[in-house]
């Protein structure tokens, strides 16, 4: 009875879905041929994506130099700018110091001819 069992089972349609070694072995090969393919397709697009970041890295880079550049001409017309502002008050505070020892020397000029004059008054009989 056993025996007569594993006989219906042999004509089972189950049994009839199994494949023989030769589809097997194209069914192995057409999904290595799949998996060639994907694989391929994916390093198609990573290679595109790494173009893009090159390029995109070029962009930034000379954006970067332009950017350098900016701020060393912004740091040079600062420095100018300070030193002709440093110019200016010096050539200010002279002309200012020049002024009061003018003011001062006419004062005293003054003072002094003020006194001489007095003095010649009193010393006239």
């Amino acid at each position: 009875m056993i025996g007569d069992s594993f006989a219906m089972d042999r004509n089972s349609p189950y049994l009839n879905r199994v494949a023989h070694p030769s589809q097997l072995e194209q069914v192995s090969e057409s999904n290595m041929q799949n998996s060639t393919a994907l694989l391929l397709t994916k390093l198609d697009d990573l290679q595109r994506q790494l173009q893009q970041l090159r390029g995109e890295m070029e962009i930034q880079s000379h954006e970067l130099s332009r950017l350098q550049q900016q701020q060393a001409n912004f740091v040079n017309f600062q420095k100018e700018y300070e030193e002709s502002l440093q110019a200016k008050q010096d050539s200010l505070s002279i002309t200012t110091q020049n002024q009061i020892d003018s003011e001062d020397q006419a004062q005293s000029s003054l003072q002094a001819n003020s006194g001489a004059t007095i003095l010649d008054f009193q010393s006239e009989p």
